[in-house]
């Protein structure tokens, strides 16, 4: 009875082997680093937008949330082209709390050459939230404010007799002077007067 002896692999077929092997893995780890950047590439482009989307929200919710207030009182709404300040009551705050200070304010960093947007809830020196909100290039972007009239203004609070306390609308305008979003107030531009005026009526 003859036994048949297990051939195996020799020197230079293991050698092959691991050559190829090599070169497999080689090529494979090469084209899934390649999907991995462009995953990374898509999925970062993705998320800035969603994020952009999300502070302008943010800011819109500040904005239409706004609270009427007898000038020279801290709660009353004062703005200019590139600053605002006032006392909104709709917040992008996780917890839900009642109406508080707000800010919104172009900065230009002469630095890096870039305007950013921020916004500040919470009292001044005791911000509960505080946000880059956008930035980009160049000293761009600011506020309009809406009067009863329909024209657009630089400032407000308007200075004449009987005017509301409250624009109809502000306008937020960002890199190179573009729209960015037009946010309609909430609520009502009229005072609801004081206790002494209240107590004078018939």
């Amino acid at each position: 009875m003859t036994r048949r002896r297990s051939r195996g692999l020799t020197l230079l077929e293991m050698l092959v082997t691991l050559v190829i092997a090599a070169m497999v893995a080689t090529l494979m780890s090469e084209g899934l680093f390649q999907i991995g950047q462009v995953e990374r590439r898509l999925g970062s482009g993705q998320l800035q937008a969603r994020l952009e989307r999300l502070h302008a929200l943010w800011m819109q919710q500040c904005l239409e949330g706004l609270r009427a207030a007898e000038p020279g009182t801290p709660e009353a709404v004062v703005a200019s082209a590139r600053s605002l300040k006032g006392v909104s009551s709709m917040l992008p705050l996780p917890e839900p709390s009642g109406p508080m200070p707000v800010s919104l304010a172009f900065t230009y960093i002469q630095s890096s050459d870039e305007t950013e947007l921020r916004l500040v809830i919470g009292p001044q020196g005791k911000p509960v939230q505080a946000a880059v909100l956008a930035h980009w290039r160049g000293d761009t972007g600011h506020f309009r404010y809406l009067d009863p009239r329909g024209e657009w203004l630089q400032d407000w609070p308007v200075v004449a007799p009987n005017s509301p306390l409250l624009p109809r609308a502000v306008a937020v305008y960002g890199a190179r002077d573009e729209l960015l979003l037009v946010a309609a107030m909430q609520a009502s531009a009229q005072s609801l007067g004081k206790r002494v005026d209240i107590e004078k009526l018939p």
